[in-house]
């Protein structure tokens, strides 16, 4: 009798801190992607290493984006970097 094999989530590629636009003068001087290093722990969970550098992420709040080796981001969720 065949069975369906379990169907697996596709793998983290990439996790991505993402700064919030703030547009003036037509500019925006803080825009920024920042690839983080990250381990994937469980089938829905990675732990992810922040930069040290504060000058690469300074203080405020990002969306933390995980893109799977299909190439689809997920859905962010907010950080808080203090």
């Amino acid at each position: 009798m065949a069975r369906p094999l379990p169907r697996q989530r596709p793998a983290p590629r990439e996790v991505n801190l993402v700064r919030p636009g703030a547009c003036t003068h037509s500019a925006d001087n803080e825009q920024r992607a920042i690839d983080l290093e990250f381990t994937s722990t469980a089938p829905d969970s990675v732990t992810i290493t922040l930069p040290s550098n504060p000058a690469l992420a300074p203080p405020g709040w990002y969306p933390v984006l995980v893109v799977n080796d299909q190439g689809v981001p997920s859905t962010g969720r907010w950080l808080h970097l203090s």
